[in-house]
């Protein structure tokens, strides 16, 4: 059971009401009228005038406009009750000439007026989107302070976890998974299978709205745990009457003129870009069309959309021509120990690191990060490049005076990748991974297996233990792929049973496929076998192949400038993936009525008592499987 208390004011000025809910769990809910303050802004549609900002608690869901409704004493009433309906009817009609019509607040089952909420409610109309000129509803959230930059194209590399290739809302900053995703005031589905978040590509941008976030603690306690830190609902223009097709072209531009940073990277041995640049050429072109059907008794929108974004590397910025380390003193470019001339480290000797001496192309000579290191931020994505088509139809029907059907059915089809640095012997920013290397092996010169084996004292038939940091730059760059395919169908049921009761009953399906693929990986496995080699017969052949156990082995001549083979590269690369989908289903239904009619109110406010009764059900299937590639590595 959720019961909320609500406050109006009792004024003339239009002030509305505020109350949180979209999921309802079976149970009863109800808003009393007391005197109180505490109006947020919010956007009402009027039909002759563009969206305005009136006083109000919070945003109004999406649907069609409605005349107010106007309200009768019961027989028999007193002076003073004909004298306050006389005021009601009186506001009313000024709020009707004014155009202003009936709007359910995010979060609420109740279409009122001058009534007020303490949750705060941030409204971006649609004027406040046009003139952002976005393509993406990221990048309308990201805009807002309460909304944190959650996964976005932007969002690649090591220290964001999971990359999913989807674009997700996070409210305060404490987790997508915390903020509650609606469209028109019902919920979207997970949008991947690692990250149940809902994905906002399927959101269709040009037809949204208003964007309405409420925050606060009123919105965990009647949507659960997934709303948190609060809710984001996105309201559609469900009646869009006409005919229009957006192009949006961007591109974005790069000064590249920062000093401090140039003269730290050149200090680490980094050459930064320099200059301005032009890049990220991005494209998104929708057509949406409306009409009237049926006389006016039925509505119709239905869009398309394509969008593409290009690739942008770190290499094309100064401030990304590295990774920043603060110094004592200032910074410095945060360098890898897993280069392309390698790093070993024999029998857990730490203070002499070795690396292959260019000079002799087989022999070691100290290793020093600060002049070997590798800068592997440069090859990184700084935004994924991207490709999505969807399409959708928003409609509803009057099937009789008090019986409106309506139906949602959205698809998208988004795939979008990121680029990382050549794969190593060991990964990015992590400590070197050990290594069996046989003291006799072929692939060591004299000086080598001196510098492994026999200053340590190991002989021909021992195995040294080697930390090795070896880049792989020959087998190029390492690409993660993500696909997902998301479509839902909602139908409903709506209107009025009486001037007290109205109701809403829905059921919705949504389905999310997705697939990642990364490619040009290294398989810890073979990598082993590739470095585990003996002589046989004069040939460098790995153990693997002598004693059966992987006769598809090549050795993985690290030890020599110039030593690795395509053969080498081809039996040591791998590519792992992993398919998933999550489904929802939800059926929910529920009653709401203004007790007022039937002189049920407060004795201290001049509006009635209103009673929402509802329940939903939700269920939902979240299943991922990642192939053996994957899991192993």
């Amino acid at each position: 059971m959720v019961i909320s208390i609500d406050a109006p004011v009792s004024s003339r000025r239009r002030v509305f009401s505020g109350r949180r809910a979209s999921r309802w769990i079976p149970g009863v809910g109800g808003v009393i009228a007391l005197l109180s303050t505490g109006a947020t802004a919010v956007w009402a549609a009027t039909p002759s005038v563009p969206e305005q900002a009136v006083t109000a608690a919070g945003p109004a869901a999406a649907g069609p406009p409605a005349a107010a409704a106007s309200t009768s004493a019961p027989g028999g009433a007193s002076a003073e009750q004909n004298a306050k309906e006389t005021e009601e009817k009186t506001e009313e009609k000024a709020e009707e000439a004014e155009g202003v019509h009936e709007i359910v607040v995010v979060g609420t089952r109740f279409t009122a007026f001058k009534n007020s909420t303490v949750s705060p409610v941030v409204t971006v109309d649609a004027s406040e989107l046009a003139h952002q000129g976005t393509a993406r509803a990221e990048d309308l959230l990201n805009s807002l302070p309460q909304l944190n930059a959650g996964l976005t194209d932007s969002a690649n590399g090591a220290g964001v976890a999971p990359i999913t290739g989807t674009a997700t809302a996070d409210l305060r900053g404490i987790g997508s998974f915390n903020t509650l995703v609606l469209m028109n005031g019902r919920r979207l589905q997970p949008g991947d299978s690692i990250n149940p978040s809902p994905d906002l590509n399927a959101i269709p941008t040009a037809l949204v709205k208003r964007v309405e976030v409420l925050t606060g603690g009123a919105s965990s306690s009647i949507y659960g745990s997934d709303a948190i830190s609060g809710v984001v609902n996105f309201v559609i223009d469900s009646y869009y009457t006409g005919g229009k097709v957006d192009v949006d072209y961007g591109l974005n531009r790069a000064s590249n003129n920062n000093a401090f940073v140039q003269g730290i990277d050149r200090a680490s041995g980094v050459d930064p870009r320099t200059g301005s640049n032009y890049d990220g050429r991005n494209v998104n072109l929708t057509g949406m069309y409306g009409t009237d059907l049926f006389g006016g008794d039925g509505h119709i929108v239905a869009y398309a959309g394509y969008r593409h974004t290009p690739a942008i590397y770190g290499s094309s910025r100064d401030f990304s021509a590295c990774t920043l380390t603060e110094t004592a003193t200032s910074y410095r470019c945060q360098l890898d120990g897993t280069t392309p001339a390698g790093q070993f480290v024999p029998n857990g000797d730490a203070a002499n690191p070795l690396t292959l001496d260019a000079a002799t192309g087989n022999s070691f000579r100290p290793f020093n990060l600060a002049q070997d290191g590798y800068n592997p931020a440069q090859f990184q994505t700084l935004a994924r490049a991207d490709r999505r088509y969807n399409a959708g139809v928003f409609g509803h029907y009057a099937i009789r005076p008090n019986v409106d059907a309506y139906v949602e059915a959205t698809f998208s089809d988004d795939r979008t990748s990121v680029q990382y640095e050549p794969s190593g012997t060991t990964a990015t920013g992590a400590g070197l991974n050990t290594f069996g290397i046989n003291c006799n092996s072929p692939l060591l010169s004299p000086a080598e297996a001196a510098a492994l084996c026999t200053q340590y004292g190991l002989g021909a038939t021992d195995v040294a233990q080697v930390q090795i940091g070896r880049r792989n730059i020959e087998g190029g760059f390492r690409d993660d792929e993500f696909r997902h395919r998301t479509y839902r169908v909602l139908f409903g049921l709506k209107g009025d049973l009486n001037e007290v009761w109205n109701y809403d009953v829905n059921a919705q399906f949504g389905n999310t496929d997705s697939h990642e693929r990364l490619s040009n990986d290294i398989s810890n496995t073979r990598l082993a076998n590739a470095l585990n080699v003996v002589n046989l017969n004069g040939t460098p052949t790995c153990q693997s192949v002598v004693d059966g156990s992987d006769p598809g082995c090549v050795p993985y001549n690290i030890f020599s400038a110039g030593g690795v083979t395509q053969s080498a590269l081809n039996y040591i690369r791998a590519n792992g993936g992993q398919d998933g989908y999550a489904r929802q289903y939800d059926v929910g239904g529920q009653l709401v009525g203004n007790l007022g009619k039937y002189g049920i109110q407060s004795p201290y406010s001049k509006d009635g008592i209103g009673l929402s009764v509802g329940g939903e059900f939700r269920s939902q299937s979240i299943s991922n499987q990642p192939d053996a590639a994957y899991l192993t590595g």
